[in-house]
């Protein structure tokens, strides 16, 4: 019972965040091949419950109980390729992130990891070099 409460608060708490990934979908997208609005709505449909608004965890309940990592952190995207968070999307990482295989093609995907490059950090984070 405490966890889904923990877990409702969590997804209410990133609803209710003013800050996002507007600036990241403003550059728009690797290659231009989705609009910066449509990737911004796919992170929304598909990322934002789990990892926040800017890719921090909404909640700590949800980094601490379920793992979630945060994913602006200084060091996270750096120490990562782009084809292992293209993997993590696809396959599903750790007990609780789903696979999205079968709900986003290759090129959303893609569009998602540019995003996550491109967003801007949260403090003392360091924006990857590309």
């Amino acid at each position: 019972m405490k966890t889904t409460r923990l877990w409702f608060l969590g997804v209410a708490a990133a609803a209710a965040v003013a800050v996002s990934f507007d600036s990241a979908a403003a550059q728009g997208a690797p290659g231009g091949k989705a609009a910066p609005t449509a990737v911004k709505a796919l992170y929304d449909k598909h990322c934002l419950a789990c990892h926040g608004p800017r890719g921090g965890a909404p909640a700590p309940a949800l980094q601490k109980q379920m793992g979630v990592p945060t994913l602006s952190a200084a060091g996270f995207l750096e120490g990562r390729s782009d084809d292992s968070l293209f993997a993590a999307i696809q396959r599903g990482a750790g007990k609780f992130m789903p696979p999205f295989a079968g709900k986003l093609t290759k090129e959303e995907t893609l569009a998602i990891v540019g995003l996550l490059r491109n967003a801007t950090p949260e403090a003392g984070a360091k924006p990857r070099d590309r």
